[in-house]
């Protein structure tokens, strides 16, 4: 009711019209040269505050409209896309199995062969550098490509780090999860590279921790998720400061096994790919979860992102292609933490790459070799 209350009052700028015609009116009545006046502005302020009205419950109430789906053949077959980011140059960036790809506007694909074949690149972000910054998790490396497809690789000190998720954090660097290293690492532009432990709570598997989704909060912190694979090990949303301060926050849903995280406005979003759910955080650490429509059969969160809108896109696949049915569904977080499902074209598996653009237009990764592009 406090919102709707809010909505009937007028803009500031109408209030300014409507008071200046009244006092124009006034005016016009004590120099006696418009009869009529008072009686002409208060027709006009009802017509203006009426107009102002429906326009303004209209935006409010209009009713969100279906996305329409493009899908896009990689010239590589089965490239296995992963991960897909918006470039400086108005293209999109993903990861395929040995090669970085790009994609514009017009669906035309151009892919860059990493310099190892078995480099399996995994994660891929924007850095403060205009460059694209990826795991390479096969190789134990970061890689890092020019938009004119210039390609550097820097080794990550711990070896067999496992390495999964990439962010350009708030302070010009890029940030990343070490899986089997149970550490968080950070890159900077020059490629010198900095390690932050993390905790260990027994002996479970990949490293205790097993952090595996980064993204830079609206806090500017970085937050990840700790993905356990056996009992006893994550389970918590972590958040570490620039200058490695670590605090975490445990999920409420045991063995979640959270993966994606992505940043709104003012929280974050991170998917239970465990129990198909998407845990959504405040910047105090409180944790609240979504069940996923069409999270069933095998098939659960597997990425998510927030468009500019501050909508919240939720990608739904199976855990294992080929498995169960379902995984076939693309779900939009509304402000009333219900949720809108859109089915995806026909494809047998979608995979964790999904990014929205500045303009709204939507971009995610399916089969073994399609890229889909969605529009509102």
């Amino acid at each position: 009711m406090a919102a709707y209350a809010r909505a009937l009052q007028p803009h500031p700028g109408l209030r300014s019209r409507i008071v200046a015609q009244v006092e124009g009116s006034r005016r016009q009545k004590r120099d006696g040269s418009v009869r009529w006046a008072p009686v002409a502005a208060t027709v006009l302020t009802i017509v203006l505050v009426a107009t102002f009205l429906l326009v303004h419950q209209s935006n409010n109430l209009r009713p969100s409209s279906s996305p329409t789906f493009t899908t896009f053949t990689t010239p590589t077959k089965d490239s296995m896309p992963s991960a897909i980011v918006a470039g400086p140059d108005r293209a999109m960036w993903f990861t395929e199995q040995s090669k970085i790809g790009r994609i514009d506007a017009a669906g035309e694909v151009t892919e860059y062969p990493l310099p190892d074949a078995s480099a399996q690149p995994s994660s891929i972000a924007l850095g403060a550098d205009r460059a694209l910054w990826f795991t390479e998790p096969g190789v134990n490396r970061i890689g890092r490509i020019t938009t004119d497809g210039k390609i550097t690789e820097f080794d990550v000190p711990t070896p067999r780090a496992l390495l999964q998720s990439i962010a350009a954090g708030p302070d010009g660097n890029l940030w990343f999860t070490e899986l089997a290293g149970n550490k968080i690492g950070r890159i900077t532009p020059a490629g010198d590279i900095t390690e932050f432990e993390l905790p260990k709570r027994g002996d479970v598997q990949c490293g205790n921790v097993c952090p595996y989704g980064i993204v830079a909060g609206p806090d500017g912190a970085l937050w990840f998720t700790e993905s356990q694979l056996s009992a006893g090990g994550g389970n918590r949303i972590g958040r570490l400061t620039t200058d490695g301060k670590l605090t975490e926050y445990e999920i409420p849903t045991a063995n979640a096994m959270p993966t994606c995280i992505v940043a709104g406005r003012d929280r974050l979003y991170a998917c239970e790919t465990g129990f198909g759910k998407l845990a959504e955080i405040s910047l105090s650490g409180q944790i609240s979860e979504h069940a996923v429509p069409g999270a069933t059969g095998g098939a659960t969160p597997v990425g998510a992102t927030v468009g500019p809108n501050g909508a919240v896109w939720v990608l739904v696949g199976k855990q294992s292609p080929g498995a169960e049915a379902g995984g076939h569904e693309l779900v939009r977080l509304k402000a009333d933490g219900t949720f809108e499902s859109f089915e995806l074209p026909d494809l047998d598996s979608v995979r964790s790459g999904i990014v929205v653009d500045i303009s709204g237009t939507g971009w995610l990764l399916a089969g073994n070799d399609h890229i889909i592009r969605f529009r509102e």
